[in-house]
């Protein structure tokens, strides 16, 4: 056959896909029956000659409408800080409100009661919430930033540490007061590399030294003999998803580099979701965790020992569930702890524990009902506890409270502030 009649056969062949390919204008017969056709008639702001859309003038009731709608608008809010003389202001000028006690009923209200004991200084983080708010929740931090401040535990010598100058105003969190009261560590977030570092500060100098970026989770710390040196215990966080739980043990100094003292597998917990607790001479630490069913425990490790942590506690099921702060006693030789449950009538009951480290709970444990959790900090003689309460989430109820563990009644010492964070620690540096 000859090659001319196929080369036509094939140009032919293209000619007609081409042709099918091109699309063929609309008009009122080609357009199936089944689809609607728009309205030829133009919207009236735009033109129609292909040049550029022209506007037309609102009328004057539309106009006075949107103006009437832009005053009444609510602007944005803006970052505002609240001076220390503005939030007393509001609480002096409140009158006060009935005592109330766990020996009855706890209303929602308590009060700002005048303390006569002995009194201790109270360091928290949380933002002012002043009247005439409505609620105070999370979405005060959409306009103002949270900050740190000292207060006793009556209420009186209110403080931002902001407002003082000092070295404390750049602390991140997790401050720990050397022995002595003349070294103070807390961690930093770093503006350089946006991490968090640890920080040693000469407390009557305010002389401040960067110890480093933080490898790891931080559960704790603590002051070695050796001045300047630290020991920080830090776990794999979550976002590494660790397969096995470890805790490190690192020594950090002034003068050399970090030197890991210890790396402990701990393969029978749940990775990244456990709490750690050093003893006062750094011989054990508590694990507070949750079974892979949900129930809080408590375990102790023996550094030095050659056997896995030991089981000291186990609530009874999983709708308790443990709310700080764990104690060591000064000895070291028993803990305390709180365990809560809510209740059907909105309260939730607390109950305290002591315990030993051999599992061998004390008899006195400490029942309330209270219509907030209490986690928080530990009075320097483990008296009483202090926490943020927010019962009914109003300017008046919003603040700190403390709780008398020997007596069982607890009392409204701040009101106006605000944070779902438990950020409240004993304050014993000589500083502000």
């Amino acid at each position: 056959m000859s090659k001319r009649p196929i080369l036509l056969s094939l140009i032919f062949s293209l000619w007609l896909v081409m042709a099918a390919c091109t699309p063929t204008p609309e008009t009122a017969v080609t357009i199936p029956a089944t689809r609607l056709v728009a309205s030829s008639t133009p919207h009236p702001n735009i033109s129609t000659n292909g040049s550029s859309a022209t506007t037309t003038p609102l009328a004057a009731d539309i106009q006075a409408t949107q103006l009437a709608l832009l005053a009444e608008a609510t602007p944005i809010p803006t970052m505002v800080t609240l001076s220390i003389e503005d939030i007393l202001a509001t609480q002096t000028a409140r009158p006060p409100l009935p005592t109330t006690s766990p020996s009855a009923t706890p209303t929602l209200r308590p009060t700002l009661t005048p303390y006569p004991g002995p009194t201790w200084r109270i360091l928290f983080q949380a933002v002012p919430c002043p009247s005439p708010n409505v609620t105070c929740d999370d979405s005060l931090f959409m306009s103002q930033t949270s900050q740190w401040y000292v207060v006793e535990s009556d209420g009186s010598n209110l403080v931002a540490l902001e407002d003082t100058g000092t070295f404390l105003a750049d602390m991140w969190g997790y401050p720990y007061l050397s022995p002595d009261g003349t070294q103070l560590a807390y961690l930093t977030r770093s503006e350089v590399d946006n991490e968090l570092h640890v920080t040693l500060a000469e407390v009557h100098n305010g002389n401040v030294i960067d110890l480093g970026p933080l490898s790891g989770r931080f559960q704790d710390l603590r002051f070695l003999s050796e001045t300047g040196c630290l020991a920080i215990y830090t776990s794999p966080g979550w976002e590494s998803r660790p397969t096995v739980e470890t805790l490190t043990v690192t020594k950090i100094c002034t003068s050399v580099d970090p030197q890991v003292l210890e790396t402990i597998d701990f393969p029978d917990l749940r990775p990244a979701l456990n709490q750690y607790h050093v003893s006062p001479e750094g011989d054990a630490i508590l694990i507070t965790t949750r079974s892979i069913s949900g129930v809080p425990e408590i375990y102790i490790y023996e550094f030095g020992g050659q056997q896995p942590p030991q089981l000291l506690f186990s609530a009874e099921d999983e709708t308790w569930f443990s709310s700080g702060p764990i104690r060591w006693q000064p000895n070291g030789q028993k803990v305390e702890f709180f365990l809560e449950h809510g209740e059907p009538d909105g309260l939730i009951q607390i109950l305290l524990h002591t315990i030993d480290r051999k599992g061998v709970r004390d008899d006195n444990s400490l029942e309330l009902k209270l219509p907030f959790s209490i986690n928080g900090d530990w009075s320097p003689d483990g008296r009483e506890i202090a926490f943020f309460g927010m019962s009914d989430y109003t300017p008046e109820t919003s603040g700190i409270y403390i709780l008398d563990l020997e007596t069982g009644e607890w009392r409204q010492i701040l009101s106006e502030f605000y944070n779902s964070a438990p950020l409240i620690q004993n304050w014993q540096a000589d500083v502000p």
